[in-house]
């Protein structure tokens, strides 16, 4: 799709913008478009519009947690506007940086002031290798005259969209641009779409931390059978010294006592990040008794695995492209602090937030150095002229915490919220069995039909293994999900 480089006549040209559409599976029902934004910013949906359409289409109609994502498929062609900057469209790329020779950006690793002078050096490099005429024409609203460019396009009269994490921000921003225009919208795992990313960056870092101490260390350091100690200090700095691939990879899924014990032993295997790797890990599984205590010593096995299988999912890098990120968020919202405030508070940090991995820093640094671009904003809260939207949300999120997402709720008067109680998770639709999730998403995009209650809350389930089709070419099921899940984990 050809569409002006600037929608405000600021800027002369044109850009192509690349779409996928999967057409409707019954022609013949077809009842309109469903769009979609999975995140970043900076990731493709070509890498999950294709498993998700293939999930929802070989569901049974019959089923009564699946049915309703069958009856999408087949009624709805599932379409994403692929953001600008990315592959099919018109390319925005950077020039090659040189490496630092520090393997990674984790400031709470790195403190000494040689280290800073590197990171603060590195970060200007890289902001000054991506200026390009492009840069100030890639932020969300830009995203958004887009999807509405296509929406027209397409000949359809509602703009009907489910968005996933900072989808979040593109649905709310599509919203308070188009109120008359607006049709059914999911809300999947929101970000606070209200705020800056720089306050979105350090919010999240304290619910993630706050997390991590309520649900994972304290009942750890509390219950002997998980083996480590009852000083959560000494925990804590034992955690700190763990190699930081291991942090950066595990960090996040700590949510509970059994995978932090998990990560503890397993982290204590490898010396090095070298030695951080799923066959490295894999040979401790089966000959180490991570408890005494039979049923503890399963639970800690099973998350053990696990985290050997978020070592072997797809990287950030490998799901968002870092030239569109970062000029999204350097330029959507404003960045305040100084290099000596971002200095201190990098020090304050390290010590406050060990589950930190340096990212708010990063994005801090790139993003002082990063060309400013004046990009105006409709008013986001409130949005009384759209109409009523649904937003889901597992209790536990450590990419977009609940407390944030419920900021953007209480802002909203006309959405609705449903709470996934005791869910660990990120991009929630789909993942479970959880009838609150499931049945009210998949009903309310059918229908346009919400929940009776404003805010309704249900009991996690766990997704049984999904009946297989009998069709001998097509891919198992749960593995199409397992890797939809991981690359949505990093959206």
């Amino acid at each position: 799709m050809t569409a002006p480089l600037a929608y405000d006549d600021s800027a002369e040209g044109d850009i192509a913008v690349a779409l996928i559409r999967i057409r409707a599976g019954e022609p013949s029902e077809r009842q309109g478009a469903l769009f979609f934004n999975f995140g970043g910013p900076g990731a493709s949906p070509l890498k999950f519009l294709p498993d998700t359409a293939y999930l929802w289409s070989s569901a049974s109609k019959d089923d009564p947690l699946d049915g309703d994502k069958r009856r999408l498929a087949d009624r709805y062609d599932l379409v994403a506007v692929i953001p600008r900057g990315l592959a099919g469209g018109t390319w925005y790329g950077c020039l090659p940086v040189a490496p630092t020779g520090i393997d990674g950006n984790d400031l709470s690793i790195y403190r000494n002031n040689a280290a800073w002078r590197i990171f603060v050096g590195d970060a200007a490099a890289r902001a000054n290798a991506c200026a390009d005429r492009l840069m100030p024409y890639l932020g969300t609203l830009d995203h958004v005259h887009d999807m509405e460019r296509a929406r027209m396009a397409l000949g359809e009269t509602r703009m009907n969209f489910f968005g996933v994490s900072y989808g979040a921000r593109v649905g709310a921003l599509y919203a308070a641009a188009y109120p008359m225009r607006t049709g059914r919208m999911v809300l999947d795992s929101s970000m606070n779409f209200t705020a800056t990313f720089e306050e979105q960056f350090d919010e999240t870092l304290r619910e993630r931390h706050e997390q991590f101490m309520l649900r994972a260390l304290i009942p750890a350091v509390s219950d002997v059978r998980y083996g480590l100690g009852t000083n959560p200090d000494a925990v804590l700095r034992q955690f700190m010294r763990m190699p930081g691939k291991a942090r950066q990879a595990w960090g996040p899924l700590i949510s509970t006592p059994a995978i932090l014990s998990a990560a503890m032993v397993m982290a204590s295997r490898a010396v090095s990040d070298d030695e951080v790797t799923a066959d490295f890990m894999m040979q401790h599984i089966d000959s180490h008794p991570f408890s005494i205590h039979t049923a503890v010593n399963r639970y800690i096995r099973t998350a053990a695995v696990s985290l050997i299988d978020a070592l072997e999912a797809d990287a950030p890098d490998d799901i968002i492209y870092r030239p569109v990120y970062y000029a999204v968020i350097c330029g959507d919202t404003p960045w305040h602090r100084t290099l000596p405030a971002l200095r201190e508070r990098a020090r304050g940090w390290a010590k406050s937030f060990p589950t930190s991995t340096g990212e708010s820093i990063d994005a801090g640094l790139v993003c002082h150095h990063w060309e400013r671009s004046s990009r105006r904003q409709p008013r986001l809260p409130g949005r009384e002229d759209a109409p009523p939207f649904l937003m889901v949300h597992a209790a536990v999120d450590s990419a977009t915490p609940l407390a944030l997402a419920r900021n953007a709720f209480v802002a909203s008067p006309r959405a609705s919220m449903v709470v996934a109680d005791g869910m660990v998770g990120h991009g929630i639709f789909g993942a479970s069995a959880t009838p609150c999730v499931e049945q009210s998403v998949g009903h309310f995009l059918l229908t346009g039909e919400l929940p009776a209650e404003r805010e309704t809350h249900c009991a996690y389930e766990p997704r049984k293994p999904q009946k297989h089709t009998d069709r001998a070419d097509r891919p198992d099921l749960d593995e199409r999900r397992k890797v939809l899940l991981q690359r949505l984990r990093h959206s």
